[in-house]
């Protein structure tokens, strides 16, 4: 049975809290998540943005700047779910500069 993407984002947080990050196991995580652009239609949240909560109020830009490159390198699609995407990581990437 596979993992929801609430599960996923729970090992993906774990890992970030770790210092230094373990970036190799992130990435084994999250290429593991079988819908990357997965979106909760009842409140309008990605995996990422779900995620992006978590990380933005427990680490710093650099980390943040990581998180979303490791995401796209995976292939999430700023232009999925009628463009919601796009904006998620867009403004992370502007809110920590």
């Amino acid at each position: 049975m596979s993992e929801t993407p609430y599960q996923s984002i729970q090992k993906l947080c774990r890992i970030i809290k770790t210092k230094p990050v373990n970036w190799v196991a992130f990435d084994q995580v999250l290429s593991a998540v079988e819908e990357i652009n997965w979106l909760d239609e009842n409140t309008e949240e990605t995996i990422l943005s779900e995620g992006l909560q978590v990380f933005f109020e427990l680490y710093d830009g650099t980390d943040t700047a990581e998180v979303i490159r490791r995401f796209l390198a995976q292939g999430y699609d700023v232009s999925a779910n009628e463009g919601r995407n796009r904006g998620i990581h867009l403004g992370g990437l502007c809110w920590i500069t």
